[in-house]
């Protein structure tokens, strides 16, 4: 029998974490809970809504993602459970989305250099793709 591989197979079947679920390292940041730890460092799937932090003319090889539409990372800012820095995967890009994207990929946590409390969600990004559906933001 023959059995071929493929990354979009492997995506689909990857857990989707709902931003509820994210939002849960604002308490205990430093230690997370439990329900946080089992999908760190994993491939998941996040829906969300992308705001560029680098172009290179319609495509994305950096990115911030959140789960509302039109958020501003600046002010005033979210908290950090609520924004995940994705990178597209070995040099890749993406095109730019200005409606709901699903974005597969490995999450991780990353301690934040200026501030030894302070941690946020970063993504090393395999795919990205248009959301299927709306998003209920905190389900």
């Amino acid at each position: 029998m023959l059995v071929l591989w493929s990354a979009t197979a492997q995506a689909l079947s990857d857990p989707e974490v709902p931003w509820k679920t994210l939002g849960r390292l604002a308490f205990r940041p430093s230690n997370p809970p439990d329900e946080v730890r089992r999908i760190l460092n994993k491939p998941v799937q996040v829906i969300g809504f992308m705001m560029a932090d680098e172009f290179n003319s319609d495509e994305v090889t950096e990115f911030f993602l959140m789960p509302v539409s039109r958020g501003c990372p600046h002010v005033p800012p979210p908290p950090p459970s609520y924004v995940i820095h994705a990178k597209m995967k070995a040099s890749g890009s993406t095109q730019f989305h200005a409606g709901a994207v699903k974005v597969h990929g490995v999450l991780s946590l990353t301690k934040n250099s200026e501030n030894e409390f302070a941690y946020s969600y970063e993504m090393i990004a395999d795919s990205v793709e248009a959301a299927p559906k709306s998003i209920d933001h905190f389900d």
